[in-house]
């Protein structure tokens, strides 16, 4: 009597597979009927409904007593809302008109009462560049600040001289301590939706780094 043949193992590779799959669809419409039942208003930025919560878009800052061209990109992430917590969030990515690429840390406030839908609901964003050596060293610079609202795809906002404060005129970021001149220039900015960045960060021209 023969000995049948050894059963081949093929261990645990494709079951894994489709447990850890079936996990990452069931947290990401889990995470998503959260964010529904919680902040729905994160499925309506930009003025219209998406199925991914958040948002993203693309401009660019003429900011002539600063230099010149500062394209601008943004991504909102989702939130929910929490006690002492900014109700709107994110990543931005400025280019200066030096060809320096600056990562920034986006926070924002709204009117507590508002509806689902944002558009021309008043929104206030403050960023900084709270990231890399900037954790350890309490250099955040610069600090930008936008106030405006979403309209039909759009993101409509000024800085109200944030800019500025925060450049000087040959495009460089303030010094840390320096005093910053009085230009009172208010710029405006158009973001269009749907226009991001891949990897990691825009390119800017590579002319001054990246930070």
């Amino acid at each position: 009597m023969t000995a049948p043949p050894p059963r081949k193992h093929r261990g645990c590779l494709r079951g894994c597979f489709t447990q850890l799959l079936g996990l990452a669809i069931v947290c990401a419409v889990g995470f998503g009927a959260l964010q529904w039942l919680l902040a729905p208003w994160n499925f309506y930025l930009g003025g219209h409904f998406h199925w991914w919560p958040g948002w993203q878009g693309y401009g660019v800052l003429h900011a002539q007593a600063s230099g010149g061209d500062y394209p601008f990109w943004l991504r909102l992430d989702p939130t929910i809302p929490g006690y002492r917590k900014s109700p709107l969030h994110g990543t931005a990515w400025l280019c200066t008109p030096r060809g320096e690429r600056i990562r920034l840390n986006v926070g924002g406030d709204m009117p507590r009462q508002h509806g689902r839908d944002l558009t021309a609901v008043p929104l206030h964003f403050y960023m900084d560049h709270y990231a890399g050596t900037a954790r350890f060293t309490g250099d955040t610079r610069p600090y930008i600040e936008l106030w405006g609202a979403f309209g039909d795809r759009v993101l409509t906002v000024n800085d109200s001289g944030s800019i500025a404060r925060a450049f000087n005129p040959d495009g460089t970021v303030l010094a840390k301590g320096q005093r910053a001149v009085e230009r009172h220039e208010n710029v405006g900015l158009v973001l269009q939706e749907g226009i991001s960045w891949s990897g990691g960060g825009p390119d800017c021209g590579r002319k001054g780094g990246g930070r």
